[in-house]
């Protein structure tokens, strides 16, 4: 019998760039098991503790975004795993939409740090307690 995935999956709704994810939480092994059965994608070896990717899902003839963390449990080093994968998320869907990450000063680079503050917002209120 094969084992049932204990994979927590939060869909992240993105109204401002049309950018939304999935955000996985859970053992990495389950999550290359979805990604492996929904995508055919072979397993990545790396030992992992978060990532963020974009697959082509054929069927719906359209990219997903993914965002994946091992665990959550509240603790600092969770939130920090977290938080920098979903900067990886914000700088590619900016990215994605036309809008440049710019080295130096800081009030250019507005649209990606409020844009992180909306992602974060989002995620908080699926994993509050």
């Amino acid at each position: 019998m094969k084992k049932r995935e204990r994979l927590k999956i939060y869909t992240i709704k993105d109204p401002i760039y049309n950018q939304s994810f999935l955000l996985c939480i859970g053992k990495k092994e389950d999550f290359d098991n979805r990604i492996e059965r929904l995508y055919g994608v072979e397993r990545d070896t790396r030992k992992l503790d978060g990532a963020r990717f974009t697959l082509f899902n054929e069927q719906q003839d359209k990219s997903v975004q993914y965002v994946w963390v091992k665990s959550f449990d509240w603790s600092i080093q969770d939130q920090a795993l977290l938080a920098h994968e979903l900067l990886h998320q914000a700088m590619r869907a900016l990215n994605d939409c036309g809008v440049q990450i710019k080295n130096g000063i800081e009030e250019t680079n507005e649209e990606f740090v409020y844009y992180f503050e909306y992602l974060f917002k989002q995620v908080w209120q699926k994993l509050k307690p």
